[in-house]
């Protein structure tokens, strides 16, 4: 039921309404805004850092300005939330590109005021780092820190507690996996496989990613210690193609299709910059349950969608594509695609390469998509931070469907699921698709358009709001 190949595809406008605006000067980097619930309230709070060292927290979409603030934390380069210290409470983590790991836990003690905050503890990891990701790599229920770096290494980090010690924030980040990697380190996600296993995803440049097993965060096997004492190991083989043979014997999955009219592999676009997407949710039959769908984007306007190695379909458009995200806009459990280009324009794709777009006003510096506490509910939002020190935050953002449905076809489906409407409207003789549109259009000319149209049998007197 998936096209292989693109195709062209119809492409409707929507428009977002409900907005927060929010003021936060500076330059921030693509990765260094998320959203999640930093003090463990239940509620999701905005987080976003910038290059000059301040670090904002935004709750509840009650205020324009911080709940929390902090300064002083060098470049900030990413910043992530998840139960990284083993407590059963998340965390708030700011990396910044000096290498400095900032680790913030929200009392629930605190007054609920702006106030400026201090690191709970930081650490110092090795400098350039670019993208991070909070989760469990190795399917055990612990939460690493892996942080992709420029120089094209990847490494994975977990909390050790220190010994006699009653506070869980005593400890320390212990390094323990090193990967290099060929090309520069894109975006990192993960994805399980059919087997149980769990891999991280790397994007690598011209549409393309790697599998790291993260599983083997924990072996000593067949791994050398490098010159900071981390472990290191080369990727992990998965059995696809391979690069070409100047770039050494790294196994690189190739996320473009032999019938793809554009390959994103090719070597026109080698250096292009890449996204990768795992873990995306999909419910339907026809897919093999057991493996989530994974997405790939390029800066070059390429959207691709993958089962396994099997390529569902694609997707071209005029824009450069910087930002991937996933998140169920339609509330049928089933995790959309969401893209961002610099200039604003976002493409909302589901599954089945339905295309819905919106055209944000501003050039935008990063984005996001998740849940925000807005009038204590977590609703669906996009998130665009801004190069004019503003961040818009659209929430409410729920489509009744993705895909465009005519009149007729929605009446056939609501008819079979309402057998009595269905028998009221047969016996006034309304039964036809021609006959409940002329109705829906113009209602009480319904008689007076049969007479014009020198029908023989008109529709009985009455009204047809009595058959609901």
């Amino acid at each position: 039921p998936y096209p292989i190949a693109c195709v062209s595809v119809m492409r409707r406008s929507v428009s977002f309404v409900e907005r927060l605006e929010l003021q936060f000067k500076g330059n921030v980097f693509s990765q260094a805004v998320c959203l999640g619930d930093v003090d463990n309230d239940g509620g999701s709070e905005l987080v976003v850092g910038n290059v000059q060292g301040d670090l904002a927290v935004f709750k509840k979409g009650e205020r324009s300005k911080p709940w929390r603030s902090s300064q002083d934390l060098g470049s900030i380069a990413c910043v992530g939330i998840g139960d990284l210290c083993q407590m059963g409470q998340n965390v708030l983590v700011c990396v910044s590109a000096e290498g400095y790991c900032h680790i913030f836990h929200f009392e629930k003690e605190l007054e609920d005021l702006v106030s400026d905050i201090k690191p709970s503890c930081t650490f110092k990891i090795p400098a350039n780092i670019r993208v991070l990701l909070l989760d469990d790599i190795v399917s055990d229920g612990v939460c690493h820190l892996v942080v992709g770096h420029t120089d094209r290494v990847v490494r994975a980090y977990r909390w050790v507690k220190s010994e006699g010690q009653a506070s869980s924030l005593s400890g320390s980040l212990i390094a323990i996996k090193k990967w290099n990697l060929e090309g520069q380190v894109g975006s990192l996600s993960l994805t399980d496989m059919p087997d149980g296993s769990r891999y991280l995803l790397v994007a690598q440049p011209g549409g393309n990613f790697v599998y790291l097993r993260g599983n083997d965060v924990d072996s000593t096997d067949s791994e050398c210690q490098s010159e900071d004492g981390t472990r290191t190991s080369k990727p992990i083989p998965m059995g696809h193609r391979r690069v070409p043979s100047n770039t050494s014997d790294l196994d690189v999955v190739f996320a473009s299709s032999p019938h793809s009219s554009r390959p994103v592999g090719s070597s026109a676009s080698a250096g292009i910059s890449t996204e990768v997407l795992g873990l995306i949710k999909c419910r339907d039959e026809g897919l093999t349950r057991k493996q989530n769908l994974v997405a790939v984007s390029t800066l070059n306007g390429s959207l691709q969608l993958l089962e396994g190695n099997k390529l569902l379909w694609e997707l071209h458009v005029d824009h450069q594509l910087f930002s991937l995200a996933k998140l169920d806009i339609t509330n049928d459990g089933n995790e959309e695609v969401i893209v961002c280009a610099w200039d604003g324009l976002t493409y909302i794709v589901d599954r089945h390469q339905n295309v819905v777009r919106y055209q944000f006003e501003e050039n935008v510096a990063a984005f996001c998509a998740g849940y925000y506490n807005v009038d204590s509910r977590e609703v669906p939002c996009l998130l665009y931070a801004t190069f004019s020190g503003r961040i818009y935050v659209y929430y409410n953002v729920i489509l009744p469907a993705m895909a465009v449905s005519s009149l007729c076809s929605v009446i056939e489906e609501e008819l079979d699921k309402l057998p009595r409407l269905k028998e009221k409207l047969d016996s006034q003789g309304l039964l036809s698709h021609r006959n409940i549109v002329t109705w829906c259009l113009y209602g009480g000319q319904l008689k007076e358009q049969y007479a014009e149209d020198g029908k023989q049998s008109q529709p009985p007197d009455g009204n047809i709001s009595d058959c609901t």
